[in-house]
């Protein structure tokens, strides 16, 4: 069986493959809400949501304060798409690989990036990328959902090589089922 992972001794796979099909992200992935928490929002930010899916977040971040930038990518063009049938003028959504962030420097006050970075083929490189287009004194933040000690481990040594020198990470509440909520946040 090939990208089968063992946490606590069940076979993980299969499980997030059938909770994926029947819509039970719940199980594996935190709420992607609980990065709001964390944001001092306000009118005239610009926000990029990196691996952003349907636009759930950013969704939530253009009904909390109207008049803003929003920005959402994703290499799933589906996901895109589906993004786009909904997204109103104040949210811009686009094909793109976190590697190769279709942005110029300096731009966005904060980057957010919530149960997608484990995906990201090039985790360095999207990093690099991320602290591109973040202003001087944005933030980055991202969620992740850790089930296996071995990947907060290895995630941390990927913060520790990124180019980001003033960097949080520590497990918050809990809000997926089988796994923990791990929230890094980085300053530029």
């Amino acid at each position: 069986m090939e990208n089968v992972e063992l946490i606590d001794d069940v076979l993980v796979e299969p499980i997030i493959s059938y909770s994926k099909r029947h819509g039970l992200t719940k199980l594996y992935h935190p709420n992607p809400k609980i990065v709001l928490q964390r944001m001092e929002l306000y009118r005239g930010l610009k926000i990029l949501d990196v691996g952003c899916g349907t636009g759930v977040l950013l969704y939530a971040i253009a009904k909390l304060i109207g008049t803003c930038e929003l920005h959402g990518i994703d290499v799933n063009e589906n996901a895109i798409r589906r993004a786009q049938k909904r997204a109103s003028a104040k949210i811009e959504f686009r094909v793109a690989d976190a590697a190769r962030l279709p942005f110029t420097n300096d731009y966005f006050d904060y980057t957010i990036c919530s149960n997608a970075f484990y995906y990201f083929k090039n985790k360095n490189r999207a990093l690099i990328e991320i602290n591109r287009v973040l202003k001087p004194g944005g933030r980055a933040l991202i969620l992740e959902g850790i089930g296996r000690m071995d990947y907060k481990q290895k995630l941390d040594k990927i913060m520790r090589q990124s180019p980001f020198i003033k960097f949080s990470r520590k497990f918050i509440e809990r809000t997926a089922i089988l796994q923990k909520s791990y929230l890094i946040s980085a300053v530029k």
